[in-house]
């Protein structure tokens, strides 16, 4: 492929996931009506709480949990709003996954490999917080491996920060 358009391959990734994304659009994780059913509570002014009076964090997703709130706060529906910053986020993990992979001879294949596997693109969709993690460890490695300039060191400590706050595991 000409090297002056090595984006393009990244481009053709993109599209390959959008029409996996149609494939499984219908799709959603059964976990994801518990997040949905806090950031309802929290919302409506009950805290973070499953059933109002009961103080047990069923959660384990808090940044997840605080992106759908402000969705939900600005009126969209949670379902197709958890959908949409899936499938937003599931692009950005495949971008990072080309920067992260762009010293490589092909770095497109990264990206060809995220859009081409059905789990990734099923959890995209599904209403959970997956592609938001994918994303920030994918960046928060990009960054952290390019340490030779200051400001990618506190972007990696930001997007590791934030990785701890998507999943417990993120620490």
């Amino acid at each position: 492929m000409n090297s002056k358009k090595p984006w393009l391959l990244l481009v053709l990734a993109c599209v390959v996931f959008l029409t996996q994304v149609w494939l499984y659009q219908g799709f959603v994780v059964d976990d994801a009506f518990i997040s949905l059913r806090y950031v309802k509570q929290f919302t409506q002014g009950n805290g973070l709480v499953y059933n109002v009076g009961e103080r047990v964090e069923g959660y384990s997703n808090f940044l997840w949990i605080m992106m759908l709130a402000l969705a939900y706060r600005l009126g969209f529906d949670l379902i197709i709003a958890a959908k949409v910053m899936g499938v937003a986020l599931g692009l950005a993990a495949m971008v990072a996954a080309w920067l992260l992979a762009r010293s490589r001879p092909m770095p497109w294949v990264a990206s060809l490999m995220v859009a081409v596997a059905p789990a990734f693109v099923a959890w995209s969709v599904g209403g959970l917080e997956t592609p938001l993690f994918a994303l920030l460890l994918t960046a928060g490695t990009w960054a952290f491996l390019r340490g030779d300039d200051a400001r990618l060191d506190v972007g990696a400590g930001l997007l590791f920060g934030l990785l701890a706050l998507t999943r417990p595991e993120g620490l």
